[in-house]
């Protein structure tokens, strides 16, 4: 799952961040931040060229996978959000945006991504934004695990 396109991290060589592996990354924009013009397009091409490359990297391994977003990015209409989040529309080419819509993404209806399905079923937490435990359950099992089945990357148990 991807984040939104509104964190920008920047890798850098430090022992005194949080790791992944040997690489250390570091936020250089809080999630509340209103993010330039000259940040947005950053972001999205970042965001963009990361998710392509590790489709092209998964692929070329065989290796399956799945997409998915917490937030809608890629399917108007769109819903506002309660943070600075924004959508690859307008900020980065038309050629990018149908690469990226050509990817397996759960779900790739609108309102089915995890923010707008607890949106829609009124399961978000009290702050109004992130899932609530019933939220991610509900949505795991009404549309997640459904669409994992139907791609033949899970299989239902049968008792």
């Amino acid at each position: 799952m991807w984040s939104g396109l509104n964190r920008l991290e920047n890798i850098k060589n430090s022992y005194e961040q949080p790791k992944l592996g040997s690489t250390s990354y570091v936020r250089y924009t809080r999630n509340t931040d209103k993010l330039t013009e000259d940040q947005r397009r950053h972001g999205a091409e970042m965001s963009a060229d990361q998710i392509l490359g590790l489709k092209a990297y998964l692929e070329q391994r065989g290796i399956s996978y799945i997409f998915s977003t917490y937030v809608n990015l890629l399917y108007p209409p769109y819903i506002p959000k309660m943070d600075t989040t924004h959508e690859f529309e307008g900020w980065t080419s038309d050629a990018k945006i149908k690469q990226l819509k050509e990817i397996a993404w759960v779900p790739n209806n609108g309102m089915d991504f995890l923010y707008e399905y607890g949106f829609r079923t009124d399961t978000l937490d009290t702050d109004g934004f992130h899932p609530s435990l019933t939220c991610s359950q509900n949505w795991t099992d009404e549309i997640l695990l459904p669409e994992l089945e139907h791609r033949g990357l899970v299989r239902k148990k049968v008792l």
